[in-house]
């Protein structure tokens, strides 16, 4: 389970990529999404742990003015797996290019 700051923190970044304020680098290989917010660079994963058999989020947030790395994570049985989850697919997203000319 998050630290309340950071799923505070997640949620601010959801809605800033939800009102396409923040655009995030999405590696399909990796299965990452990365995006700079001012000073902070934030990186979220997913991988399934085949061990205990659950989707994991692994959350790296880099403070370049305090040059640390704090490093979180949320497994799909933690309350805020769904929200992490949700800025995830956000992100994905937030570099989607389609033109919704209806003409087509």
């Amino acid at each position: 389970m998050l630290p309340i700051k950071i799923f505070n923190f997640i949620e601010f970044l959801k809605n800033k990529t939800d009102r396409e304020e923040l655009k995030w680098h999405y590696d399909d290989e990796k299965t990452t999404v990365e995006a700079r917010f001012m000073h902070i660079n934030t990186i979220i994963s997913y991988h399934f742990d085949m061990t205990n058999e659950e989707g994991v989020y692994k959350i790296s947030i880099e403070d370049k003015n305090e040059n640390k790395i704090f490093y979180f994570t949320s497994n799909q049985f933690d309350e805020d797996f769904e929200t992490v989850r949700s800025l995830f697919d956000s992100a994905q997203s937030s570099d989607f290019k389609f033109d919704f000319d209806p003409s087509m």
